[in-house]
C-alpha cells in the first residue's frame, strides 16, 4: 500500500498538493491538533470549549468529511497519532546542541505547552491548543508551530515507511531541502485542484485500477532508491522502476481524461464547480529529521547573511546530509502547474 503523509496546512487551504495526495494514496494520515488530556469524546467535547479555534478548525474541514467518514484520512497510523510525537519533537530542540538556532522560534510554545499542561481544571483555556489551531488556520504564520508539526508529522511517516508530502512552494528553507534531498524521479498528472471529498471518492472508484498501478509504481521508486549508494550530488540513472512509474502516469492520464470528459464541467454536491489542473510530482529522499535540520541550516543562513528572519516558509521542510546508512524520509513534492505539461 502507499499510504502518504499530509501537512494539516495543506488541508486547511486545499492546496492542489493535498487533493492529488488524496488521489495517490492508498490512506492519508494528517497531524490533527488534540488535547493533552486524550482524545476520547467526552475529551475532545471539553476541549473545543476550552479551545475554540479547534472547532473552527474541524468546520475548515468540513469539505473533506466523508474522506474521514472512508477512513481514508486518518489522523495516525500503528496505534498512534501524529499529533503525539509532538513533545519529543520540543525535548529535541531544547536538549540538541545543533537545533540551538531553532529554540528562539519555540521558545514562547514551549511556554503556552507548559501553562495549558499545569491548568488541569475542567473547562480551564488551553491556550496552546488554540494557538497551534489558529496556526493552522492562518497557514502557518507562526514558524515554531510550523518547524515542530512538521517534524512530528516527518517522524510519524519515517517510522511507518510511509512518504510525506510537500507542496512546491518556493521558501528559503525548500531550497535548502533540494539541496540536501536525492531526486528520484518525476511525472505530471492531471488532478482535480478543487472538489469535495466525496467527489475526491468518487474519482478514486472510478479510477481504482489505474491509480493502484500508480501507487504500486511510486512505491517501487521508492523501493530501488534504497540500494542506491549515491549522495545528493550524485543522482543515480533512471531504473526500471522510473520507466514503470512513467508508464503508470500515462495511463492515468489518459483514464482521467476520459473520466472529465464525461463529468466536467459541473458542480459538486454542495454547489461549488469542480476544476482539473495539472500537478508535478517528484519523489525524491532526505534525511529522516529533514525539518529540524533545514529549519536550522535555514535560521542560520539568514542570520549570518544579516538578513532578518522572515516567518515565510520557515520549518516547512529541511534535512541533513543524505547518507545511505542514516533513516531515511520518502517525499512527494507536488507543485501545481498553469499550463498542460507537454
Amino acid at each position: 500500500m502507499l499510504n502518504l503523509a499530509l501537512s494539516p496546512y495543506l488541508l486547511t487551504t486545499r492546496e492542489a498538493p493535498a487533493m492529488a495526495a488524496i488521489l495517490l494514496g492508498d490512506h492519508v494520515v494528517t497531524l490533527l491538533p488534540e488535547p493533552q488530556s486524550g482524545t476520547s469524546r467526552e475529551q475532545v467535547r471539553a476541549a473545543v470549549r476550552s479551545a475554540p479555534r479547534l472547532l473552527r478548525l474541524l468546520e475548515s474541514w468540513r469539505w473533506s468529511a466523508a474522506l474521514w467518514k472512508a477512513g481514508v484520512l486518518k489522523r495516525g497510523s500503528c496505534g498512534a497519532s501524529a499529533a503525539s510525537g509532538l513533545p519529543r519533537v520540543f525535548d529535541r530542540i531544547a536538549d540538541e546542541r545543533e537545533l540551538e538556532p531553532l529554540r528562539r522560534l519555540t521558545r514562547h510554545i514551549d511556554q503556552l505547552q507548559r501553562e495549558s499542561a499545569a491548568a488541569k481544571p475542567h473547562g480551564a483555556h488551553d491556550r496552546y491548543l488554540d494557538a497551534l489551531c489558529s496556526d493552522v488556520l492562518k497557514g502557518g504564520a507562526d514558524p515554531g508551530f510550523n518547524t515542530t508539526m512538521t517534524a512530528a508529522l516527518d517522524a510519524h511517516a519515517a517510522a511507518g515507511s510511509m512518504p510525506v508530502v510537500r507542496s512546491g512552494v518556493d521558501s528559503v528553507v525548500q531550497r535548502a531541502e533540494g539541496r540536501l534531498s536525492r531526486r528520484l524521479a518525476s511525472v505530471s498528472l492531471p488532478v482535480l485542484t478543487h472538489a469535495s471529498g466525496r467527489t475526491l471518492l468518487d474519482l478514486r472508484h472510478d479510477l481504482a485500477g489505474e491509480l493502484a498501478t500508480l501507487r504500486e509504481a511510486v512505491r517501487a521508486v521508492f523501493d530501488e532508491s534504497l540500494d542506491v549508494q549515491e549522495g545528493p550530488e550524485q543522482q543515480p540513472a533512471p531504473g526500471p522502476a522510473v520507466a514503470r512509474l512513467r508508464d503508470a502516469a500515462e495511463q492515468y492520464a489518459r483514464a482521467f481524461s476520459h473520466w472529465a470528459g464525461e463529468h466536467l464541467p459541473r458542480d459538486d454536491e454542495s454547489g461549488e464547480r469542480l476544476v482539473q489542473g495539472y500537478v508535478t510530482v517528484t519523489l525524491s529522499s532526505a534525511p529522516a529529521d529533514m525539518a529540524l535540520s533545514a529549519g536550522r541550516i535555514a535560521l542560520t543562513s539568514m542570520q549570518a547573511a544579516g538578513a532578518r528572519p522572515s516567518t515565510a516558509g520557515v520549518g516547512v521542510t529541511g534535512g541533513a546530509r543524505v547518507g545511505t546508512r542514516t533513516p531515511r524520509l520518502l517525499t512527494l513534492t507536488i507543485r501545481e502547474v498553469n499550463v498542460r505539461p507537454a
